[in-house]
């Protein structure tokens, strides 16, 4: 595949961006999942433990713009402003 090294297809188009962008899956030869890119998700199965306290989920781009302990600070921040509870929503300059 033609994906660049910030994992962008044809130097164009982001991977998260895979459940739209039709463009990129108009080869009739290829099932869904094998097309440029797809909206098939990718899994991974995890055991939770204890010292284990935030779930981050990103998307747009926000992988690339700052870093996991970058988000998990600010999350700390949010919670600590909130007493605990709540979710926090983080936009990266």
């Amino acid at each position: 595949l033609p994906i660049s090294e910030e994992g962008r297809i044809n130097g164009n188009l982001n991977l998260s961006r895979a459940l739209g962008d039709l463009f990129y899956k108009k080869n009739r030869r290829l099932r869904p999942d094998e097309q440029l890119i797809s909206g098939e998700p990718e899994l991974q199965r995890r055991q939770l433990k204890p010292a284990d306290s935030h779930l981050i989920l990103g998307c747009d781009g926000i992988w690339e713009r700052t870093t996991r302990q970058r988000l998990v600070t600010f999350v700390n921040e949010q919670m600590l402003a909130s007493g605990g509870a709540g979710a926090a929503f983080f936009a990266p300059p």
